[in-house]
Formats: C-alpha cells, sequence, structure tokens
C-alpha cells in the first residue's frame, strides 16, 4: 500500500514518535481514512497543529494506465503552524524546538527507568 518514499516517511515518524512501525503505519492508514471520508462529506478534514486540509475532485483524464482522477488539495494552515514558520524565519527557537527537546528529555528518562 506505501510506496518507497512513503515508507521512509513512515519510519520517521516512528523514528520520531518513539511507537512501532506498526503503530506508525497505522496512524496513516487512519489520517488517509479520515480525509477520504470527510471528501465523501465535502468537509476538511482538521490535522492538529497543521491545519485544515480539503480534497476537491476537479476531472478525470484518460492515461495510457487508464482513467486518472485530478483532485485539488487545499490546505488552510493552522496559527501553530503560521507561528513557528515565522519563528523559523526569524532564527528564534520554535515550538517545535521546544516540543523535540521535551520529547527527547522524556524518551531519555524512560530509557533510565
Amino acid at each position: 500500500m506505501f510506496n518507497r518514499d512513503e515508507k521512509k516517511e513512515v519510519q520517521r515518524f516512528h523514528l520520531h514518535s518513539h511507537k512501532s512501525f506498526d503503530d506508525s503505519k497505522v496512524f496513516y492508514e487512519v489520517l488517509a481514512t479520515l480525509v477520504f471520508l470527510d471528501y465523501l462529506e465535502g468537509e476538511s478534514t482538521t490535522i492538529p497543529l497543521i491545519g485544515d486540509l480539503k480534497i476537491e475532485h476537479e476531472t478525470d483524464i484518460l492515461t495510457k494506465k487508464g482513467k486518472e482522477c485530478v483532485i485539488k488539495a487545499t490546505l488552510k494552515p493552522s496559527e501553530f503552524l503560521k507561528k513557528v514558520i515565522g519563528q523559523s524565519l526569524d532564527k528564534a527557537d520554535t515550538e517545535i524546538h521546544k516540543m523535540l527537546r521535551r520529547n527527547i528529555k522524556k524518551h531519555f528518562k524512560n530509557m533510565k527507568e
């Protein structure tokens, strides 16, 4: 189901979250399911800390491989995402850096126990 690039991304999530690889795959499978269900309802999907993702069908085209669906994906960024991008551009310590440090400390504390 996952292509090579997607598997790399699942692996990155697995390493950063300290969740199992299988749990990480399930996270993305559930996210894809939620995006699809919201598409069917004509709704956007709120992705915490990222923003609202809206998927819309534009048209179908015929290719050598057969019919291909053309979609439009629009992301309305969250206030958090705009804040951390701005902090990064200002070369400031971002909320993401703070989260990373907090998670690393938590991970090493759990390893000691």
